[in-house]
């Protein structure tokens, strides 16, 4: 499944993000509280991008993989 998403906090500098995500992840709960998303790699390695908070994102899940 993929949805879209909203970028709350940045993590650290390997673009690992705290996120807001509709059906998912609230907006209203705190960031601390909220799981780490990760970067999905869609042309290999060598492609990455710094997240800001506020940027809208989409998240794809997966119903069995908690």
């Amino acid at each position: 499944h993929i949805r879209p998403g909203r970028v709350l906090q940045v993590v650290d500098n390997q673009g690992v993000i705290k996120a807001s995500c509709c059906g998912l992840f609230s907006d209203v709960d705190e960031p601390d509280k909220l799981p780490p998303v990760y970067q999905f790699s869609f042309g290999g390695a060598n492609n990455f991008y710094m997240p800001h908070e506020d940027e809208e994102i989409w998240v794809l899940f997966f119903d069995d993989n908690p």
